[in-house]
């Protein structure tokens, strides 16, 4: 039985060959499409959970009044263990960027100082060494394979000694780590090796609640069974009782929260971190992979219940012999199954082509594992699901023809599967459109954030990072502004874009019960304003004639001076530990992403590690090549990279950019679909209308005229679908711009745009099989009449 449902789908699909590669095609082309899609979705999600802990560790978030950073005062990682259960352990983790040196080679390493118990809570696969013995030594360093590979190729790396150039200070080698999963959390992903915190206490005191210093990263690990809602809660319960003690205005202002490991990389936009997941994309995405799926199926049941009439003498016939209901449905489904398997090789060999294309969209190295179960079974899921959802319908509505009826000649009542038809044809352009939509407004968000006004000039700026300058800024400034292209020359601590430094300010005229108020502080030298070409909106910037600027000035911007609910700030009081006055305000300019408001800031002078340099658009690989020659003649040990500012104020966006070119392609490619669909299906309705075409041009119907028949109900369809996705598209678009505190404003001309756009697709679709209809010798169609 089996073998005669197979011949006979085999028959059923070689005769009828241009249907059969619509389906196929189309089918192909979906499941490309959803498999890649998926591939994205499942990387997604899959981040922390290599770590058989994941789902226990958790980081400390701090909220100082509605301000969420990553971020914890040094001492509080040991309070946390010794004053609340339900935590099995708990580390600290503290960032550097470290030159290291060995023999003739020098890099740049990003370096984390860790205690030992960090690889009891991360157990990352050690190569060479021992977890619990290697940083014991306060000179030792664990680094990854990357690392050892660039600095000792293939010889051993346990013993040797690597060296920093800028404090001469030896470190000996006594752990090599796998590199680190690609999965992890941004912080610790971007590690090359890790050293101990006791080298840490050297410079810093991070045991002690009065370092001004609050940048150490807090992990914890919690009891099996423990929730991390209740350690939370008790967390914050017993951290009010000492503010109670210490600083009774922070009460309620100044708490901590727990954010479990996984949730990490899709829920986390916390300030001074990338944001790279998004929870919203992978629901949205996800939408659109089964979305397109459907359309896919959607265009296999039209063709199927469209080509009906042709197989109801075959069904009669089969009734009429013995068959029963359930083994014509069981014969349509196998049809259907068969189509499906051939799309699904077709698919995987279409998606593996364009993996590489759509890995450089995302910036991810994805990739089909054949040999794991799970992507087995998932494929074996989607064979059967597209099968079943494409073929059931016509399945059922095939079997439920009578034979008597068939036999007699009797056309079967055909209103509901034509009915059917259109709702699927108008559900598919309603998509399609729906998707250009949404194509085209985030084009226009993310034009519009690179193209914005910003509040300063980030055109022909580059900069490079430094560990400190020392008192060499000034000969370093001098020797730049001598070349003739070199306009000006500044210098910061953080890096504005990147600004990781929170002070609890207070202020002249702040009541005892205000709040505290946490402000972004950057430090700056005096031709900060001038080479970033920023707006002063009352007093002055930072300036060398006058001296007591460094330990007694401030500048801040609008933002902070509302709110400190201050009225004529210049020469009012602020501080944080060091107290001084306002001397300038500067206009509000953005110094993060444009999803967010300008915060308040303020900025002070102090030491530097970021040069600013601003030249003109001559010769800039020259310009360049000069200011790497003037660091390397003052630095000889460091490493210069040289970064053009626009382009980090680019990066800003990278994730948006890179989802709005996935959109983008897959809106077309859902399109495509949709057409290959309509050609069917135009192609089967002409070809149905063959002898009416004919008496048509017999009784002088023009090719214009017959044309515009076989087109206008696709034309209303898609009018329709433009009514139906019109909405949908304007309530998910407005959703999406929310997330952005400046943005464009929803244009009808986008609409129409969409809707226009689709419209002339779907004319040219349908349009070549119209013609050809039309262009036919009517003696053809009637001569057997």
């Amino acid at each position: 039985m089996l073998k005669n449902y197979l011949k006979t789908a085999v028959r059923s699909i070689s005769r009828n060959k241009l249907y059969s590669f619509v389906n196929i095609a189309g089918l192909a082309v979906g499941m490309a499409c959803f498999i890649l899609i998926m591939l994205w979705v499942q990387d997604e999600l899959s981040y922390e959970l290599y770590n058989n802990n994941a789902g226990r560790i958790c980081r400390v978030i701090w909220d100082l009044d509605g301000t969420q950073i990553f971020a914890t005062p040094g001492p509080f990682a040991n309070w946390l263990k010794e004053h609340v259960p339900g935590i099995r352990e708990v580390t600290r983790v503290n960032q550097d960027v470290k030159k290291l040196k060995y023999e003739d080679k020098r890099l740049e390493a990003t370096c984390r100082y860790v205690e030992p118990r960090f690889f009891f809570i991360f157990p990352f696969h050690f190569v060479k060494g021992d977890p619990k013995t290697a940083l014991n030594d306060i000179n030792s360093i664990v680094i990854t394979e990357h690392l050892a590979e660039e600095l000792f190729g293939r010889d051993d790396a346990i013993g040797r000694t690597i060296t920093q150039p800028d404090v001469g200070h030896p470190l000996k080698v006594t752990g090599v780590v796998g590199n680190i999963p690609r999965q992890t959390h941004e912080y610790l992903r971007k590690t090359d090796c890790f050293l101990s915190f006791d080298l840490l206490r050297a410079s810093r005191a991070p045991d002690s609640w009065l370092e001004q210093n609050s940048d150490y990263k807090t992990y914890i690990l919690l009891d099996e069974g423990v929730s991390y809602k209740v350690v939370g809660d008790r967390m914050n319960a017993e951290f009010q009782k000492l503010l109670e003690q210490y600083s009774p205005n922070a009460v309620n202002h100044m708490q901590f929260f727990l954010q479990p490991m996984t949730r990490t990389h899709l829920y986390s936009h916390f300030k001074f971190e990338t944001k790279e997941g998004n929870i919203h994309y992978v629901i949205f995405f996800t939408i659109i992979a089964f979305f397109i799926l459907l359309m896919a199926c959607v265009n296999f049941m039209n063709l199927a219940t469209a080509r009906s009439m042709r197989r109801t003498r075959e069904i009669g016939l089969r009734k009429v012999v013995g068959a029963t209901r359930s083994q014509l449905i069981r014969q349509f489904l196998g049809e259907s199954l068969l189509t499906s398997a051939i799309a699904i090789v077709l698919a995987l060999g279409i998606a593996e082509l364009f993996l590489p294309s759509f890995n450089n969209f995302i910036g991810k190295p994805l990739s089909i594992d054949f040999s794991n179960t799970h992507v087995l079974i998932g494929l074996s899921c989607l064979l059967i699901f597209t099968g079943i959802i494409s073929g059931g319908y016509p399945a059922l509505f095939l079997s439920s023809f009578a034979p008597a009826r068939i036999l007699k000649g009797e056309i079967p009542a055909h209103s509901r599967s034509s009915s059917l038809r259109r709702v699927l044809v108008v559900g598919q352009l309603a998509i399609s459109i729906a998707l250009m939509v949404g194509t085209i407004v985030i084009y226009q968000q993310l034009q519009y954030m690179k193209n914005k006004e910003i509040g300063f000039d980030k055109e022909h700026l580059i900069y490079l990072e430094t560990e400190d300058f020392g008192g060499q800024y000034e000969s370093i400034k001098n020797e730049l502004l001598q070349h003739p292209d070199v306009v000006s020359v500044a210098a910061s601590g953080d890096m504005l874009l990147n600004i990781g430094t929170n002070n609890v300010f207070d202020y002249e005229g702040m009541e005892r019960s205000a709040k505290l108020i946490s402000f972004p502080t950057l430090s700056v030298n005096e031709d900060f304003a001038r080479t970033f070409r920023l707006t002063m909106a009352e007093g002055r910037f930072f300036s060398k004639d006058f001296p007591s600027d460094e330990a007694t000035a401030f500048v801040v911007n609008e933002a902070a001076v509302k709110a400190m609910h201050m009225k004529n700030p210049i020469g009012k009081r602020v501080g944080a530990g060091r107290q001084g006055r306002i001397i300038g305000v500067v206009k509000d300019f953005n110094f993060r992403s444009l999803r967010s408001e300008i915060e308040p800031l303020v900025l002070s002078l102090y030491g530097f590690q970021h040069l600013y340099v601003r030249v003109n658009s001559g010769d800039l690989r020259k310009t360049i090549g000069m200011v790497e020659e003037v660091f390397h003649r003052h630095y000889p040990d460091y490493i210069f990279t040289t970064h053009f500012f626009d382009e980090e104020v680019d990066r800003l966006y990278q994730s948006e950019g890179r989802m709005g070119s996935v959109f983008a392609l897959f809106s077309v490619l859902a399109i495509l679909i949709a057409c290959l669909g309509l050609f069917g299906l135009v192609s089967f309705i002409a070809e149905n209308k063959t002898k009416e075409i004919g008496i048509r041009k017999v009784l002088g119907a023009s090719v214009a005229g017959v044309v515009s028949t076989l087109t206008m109900d696709f034309v209303v369809w898609t009018v329709l679908a433009n009514l139906i996705a019109w909405p949908v598209a304007y309530f998910a678009m407005n959703q999406w711009l929310q997330g952005f505190a400046y943005r464009i404003d929803e244009s009808p001309w986008d609409f129409v745009a969409a809707g226009g756009l689709t419209l002339s697709i779907v004319l040219f679709a349908v349009c070549y099989q119209a013609i050809k209809a039309a262009l036919a010798n009517p003696v053809e169609a009637l001569r057997y009449e």
